[in-house]
């Protein structure tokens, strides 16, 4: 299991796991204190890096277009954490490894986009509005180079801080 992370209420947590078989990348939670695990995710590709929405009734992830693991192919989707279908934000590409993170008002994901050989330049820390529309570059390469993750101010939507 990577990537544990608390619903808002404390009382669930997502997780990215290849299962008991180990055959495949998916999204899961699990209610804290029980042994059950329920599978959110089954498409094909790899799926993982789970983020709860502030309140809890949705959860952003990073899943990848099926058949390839290359890092300039993964986008943003988003599951209810009682399962069912998957809303994919677009083919924006972002980086696998790092969860998106939700604004305080769930209005937005702060991602970081990936490398791309073929738009170069375009790499950085986006936001990427959550109900559709242009994702906003907020940090250019060079500002966003050695990026880990990134975190929004509790007190405001406009403030954002990245390590």
């Amino acid at each position: 299991e990577v990537d544990p992370t608390f619903s808002p209420d404390g009382e669930q947590v997502a997780f990215g796991w290849r299962g008991e078989k180990s055959d495949n990348w998916d999204v899961y939670t699990k209610m804290v204190g029980s042994p059950e695990v329920r599978r959110l995710t089954t498409d094909p590709a790899l799926e993982g890096a789970p983020s709860w929405s502030p309140d809890g009734r949705q959860i952003a992830y990073s899943c990848g277009r099926a058949g390839s693991a290359a890092v300039d192919l993964f986008t943003i989707c988003l599951v209810s954490p009682l399962g069912g279908a998957v809303r994919r934000l677009g083919d924006f590409p972002i980086r696998a490894v790092v969860p998106p993170t939700w604004s305080p008002d769930g209005r937005w994901l702060a991602v970081q986009r990936a490398s791309s050989p073929a738009e170069p330049g375009l790499d950085g820390l986006y936001l990427v509005p959550v109900q559709g529309g242009e994702p906003r570059r907020l940090a250019l390469p060079q500002a966003a180079k050695g990026l880990s993750h990134q975190s929004f101010s509790p007190v405001s939507t406009d403030e954002m801080s990245w390590a």
